[in-house]
């Protein structure tokens, strides 16, 4: 079986990059590694945290996983028409550190008579054309 010569410093150091915001997808590409392999090293960073235990008073541990994003419909129409505009879906996404399939469902939502090609991009539906 295959180890990993990745030191502990090396995994605290990438679990630091997630809690300080960066994507588990950009700081796991960076590790040279799987999510699912960053995702084990939080967990197991949370459990030494909590075995950690001072005069019966275990130590707050700060959090390790960014809440979920919340955006305006504002912020989702103006990313939605970027894509509408002829700016490339990922792109847009990239700029943002928003995943594509989000932006596609923003688009369908406050465009539905556009469709997408994967080879052309958006066109409006054959019927919606005036």
């Amino acid at each position: 079986m295959y180890k990993s010569k990745i030191t502990k410093e090396q995994k605290l150091a990438a679990i630091d990059q997630v809690a300080a915001g960066q994507s588990i997808s950009h700081v796991a590409a960076a590790c040279g590694v799987v999510e699912n392999t960053l995702y084990r090293w939080i967990r197991e960073a949370h459990k030494e945290l909590q075995n950690l235990q001072f005069n019966n008073s275990p130590p707050r541990p700060r959090p390790l996983i960014r809440a979920q994003r919340k955006f305006t419909e504002t912020f989702k129409r103006d990313l939605a028409q970027q894509v509408i505009d002829g700016a490339p879906v990922a792109q847009v996404a990239a700029a943002f550190d928003i995943a594509k399939e989000r932006i596609y469902v923003w688009v369908h939502a406050f465009f539905p008579a556009y469709k997408f090609d994967k080879n052309t991009g958006p066109h409006p539906s054959p019927g919606d054309c005036r």
